[in-house]
């Protein structure tokens, strides 16, 4: 009888071999698909973090232009009027001077002294305007270089999202043959446990609690009682 169970044996054991073997094969490929799956989400999942910070930035540089803009637009706007005001006196220096001898020369020296000061004082106009204007710009440009630069990633970083599959080749065992839902159920099984294990019983605590308080209290005498 022991001749004929170890032949029966013998018998079955290349097929449990062959069944062993398509088993490990199978939760080897599965465990492999699963790992290369868990991996593109991760590199998706950093690649779309990189890619809205440097739209997060672009944000950022365009308010910085807005910014500039403005008191560069402002400046330029300042520069054609004064000009304007400047040809307008060149006119009046030529075309609307005073005639002599029929104005008296005071009024020339009045006319010469204010039409003067005024072209003085738009150039002076032009000078400031032209300065802030390239003040503001350079500004802007020194934002936008220097401070508020895109967060372009480098080799490393992109190279560090990036996965290969000899990396699963390089873990252990244990978790290229992982059972699926298995491990995952036996966990929250034994959470489960644990959690109602370490539940306080307050019931009958509170009863003993509750019971010598009501007692003392009974035993109390009253104030009417006291004063009778």
């Amino acid at each position: 009888l022991i001749d004929c169970h170890s032949g029966l044996l013998f018998a079955l054991l290349p097929g449990m071999e062959l069944l062993a073997a398509g088993v490990a094969g199978s939760l080897f490929g599965y465990n492999r698909k699963n790992f290369m799956f868990d991996k593109g989400q991760q590199q998706e999942r950093t690649y779309f973090g990189q890619e809205m910070k440097v739209k997060k930035y672009e944000l950022y540089r365009e308010d910085v232009r807005d910014l500039t803009e403005l008191t560069v637009s402002k400046m330029d706007v300042y520069l054609v009027i004064n000009v304007l005001f400047v040809l307008f006196c060149m006119m009046l220096f030529t075309e609307g001077m005073p005639k002599p001898g029929i104005t008296p020369l005071w009024l020339h020296w009045l006319f010469a002294l204010h039409s003067g000061t005024a072209v003085l004082y738009f150039i002076l106009s032009i000078w400031l305007g032209m300065h802030a204007s390239i003040a503001a710009h350079s500004f802007g440009v020194r934002l936008l270089t220097q401070f508020v630069r895109l967060p372009v990633p480098g080799k490393k970083q992109i190279y560090g999202a990036s996965a290969k599959a000899t990396e699963y080749e390089a873990g252990r065992v244990a978790e290229m043959l992982r059972v699926p839902v298995l491990q995952q159920q036996l966990r929250n099984l034994n959470a489960t446990m644990t959690d109602t294990a370490q539940e306080p019983v307050t019931s009958n605590t509170d009863d003993a609690t509750a019971e010598p308080r009501f007692l003392a209290q009974a035993s109390l005498p009253r104030a009417q009682e006291t004063a009778v």
